[in-house]
């Protein structure tokens, strides 16, 4: 896939070494079914050994599990989603509309739910 902006960024590292980038989080979280963990209908299986995001609010690679997840009105991501990491559960509750902050768990439980029901992770409707 080619990576439009690396701006809030993620990425699939595999126990093998390989990585695969995405250039929207929403495109990651279908990647991996939206378990927290690669999914063996999405490729991965088991041989996911990391997932990285890249904070907007500091630009520096990040574990998915040690950032937090927004979705600000204004964000403006490669494939629509809106979703955006950063660094602190303040930073993203500063930029989110209505005042959230989902860490990755409640970020890839809450696409799952809400996967099949037409909104995004955040519970909005598109």
């Amino acid at each position: 896939m080619l990576i439009s902006s690396d701006r809030g960024a993620s990425q699939i590292v595999s126990r093998a070494d390989s990585v695969r980038f995405y250039d929207d989080l929403a495109c990651l979280l279908a990647a991996i079914g939206g378990s927290g963990a690669a999914s063996p209908a999405a490729g991965e299986g088991s041989r996911a050994a990391a997932i990285y995001v890249r904070p907007v609010d500091s630009g520096a690679w990040a574990a998915a599990t040690a950032a937090y997840y927004a979705r600000p009105h204004d964000a403006r991501t490669p494939m629509g989603s809106g979703l955006v990491p950063f660094s602190s559960p303040e930073a993203a509750r500063a930029a989110d509309g209505e005042g959230r902050a989902l860490a990755w768990h409640d970020l890839a439980s809450t696409y799952a739910a809400r996967r099949l029901g037409g909104r995004d992770a955040t519970g909005a409707r598109p």
